[in-house]
């Protein structure tokens, strides 16, 4: 078969929505939304092969910029990579990254992705170094509770984005700058339901699930410790709460373990500025 290579499609309409077919198929996601939102920007690069205009297989870079010690580094995330059934075994995905990271690791201090098991040789192979994370929880025993949980704040995706690219977030240690087009695909996918507004000037992104409380994200116009944040989400049947970003270690009842299904791999000049303990924040992965 004569695969030909494909790139900056998302204006054209056959391999866009072949595209969208295949990611779909493959992880039953819905990233016609995501497009209808604005989410497909230059900071979304797809490397694909294609036989006529059927997308067979991807692999596609995330453009952002990680905040490391207070450092801004130029980075990039790898994800996305997939291959359609009948096609596989040919090592289509791998010949596209091996292409994405040779055209583009000049351009950028950080490349990394997270990995499910099977693949972790396959990075390897491309040069790709395990990295051990953790995952955050907080024990609420001595919070203070509300009655009810803050209520959901409409918003656009627009409206969205904005507050999350000019807010202060949490996680200096360790956290993503500024990636808009990942803003808009989780607001799409589920999250607009979980933004809410506890404190003036703060916005929260956060579910219950059982008697857990979930913080994906906190951004606010001004610094707020995040203590206070808790005693504004925490109602009398959560038992624990887990933050899906790297916080400050002295927050109250805070501990961690390692999170063994990361999968966090990296490569580039900037790797061991990494902390030796961080979580890549859930909002911002690919």
């Amino acid at each position: 078969m004569s695969y030909i290579f494909q790139s900056e499609y998302q204006n054209q309409e056959p391999l866009r929505q072949s595209f969208f077919a295949l990611a779909k198929e493959i992880f039953g996601l819905n990233f016609q939304r995501w497009y209808e939102a604005g989410g497909w920007t230059k900071d979304y690069m797809s490397y694909s092969y294609a036989l006529e205009e059927e997308i067979v297989a991807n692999a596609s870079g995330n453009r952002m910029s990680l905040i490391v010690h207070g450092q801004d580094i130029k980075a990039l995330q790898i994800g996305t990579v997939m291959t359609k059934e009948a096609h596989r075994g040919q090592g289509l995905s791998e010949d596209l990254l091996r292409r994405l990271v040779k055209e583009e690791e000049n351009h950028y201090n950080l490349m990394f992705l997270l990995a499910d098991e099977k693949a972790v040789p396959l990075y390897k192979r491309l040069g790709f170094e395990e990295r051990k994370t953790y995952a955050y929880f907080v024990d609420p025993k001595d919070y203070i509770r509300v009655k009810e949980s803050p209520p959901p704040m409409p918003l656009k995706v627009e409206n969205f984005v904005t507050l999350m690219r000019e807010g202060q977030v949490f996680g200096r240690d360790f956290h993503v700058k500024d990636a808009p087009h990942l803003y808009a695909f989780y607001f799409v996918h589920g999250f607009d339901a979980m933004v809410s507004s506890p404190i003036t000037g703060v916005t929260v992104i956060s579910e219950v699930e059982g008697d857990v409380l979930h913080l994906y994200e906190v951004c606010a116009t001004k610094e707020v410790p995040l203590e206070k944040v808790l005693n504004s989400l925490l109602t009398e049947s959560i038992q624990k709460v887990q933050l899906h970003f790297t916080p400050q270690k002295n927050v109250k009842g805070l501990y961690w373990e390692a999170d063994k299904e990361a999968g966090f791999m990296v490569r580039g000049s900037a790797k061991d500025l990494l902390p030796k303990e961080f979580s890549y924040p859930m909002l911002y992965r690919a």
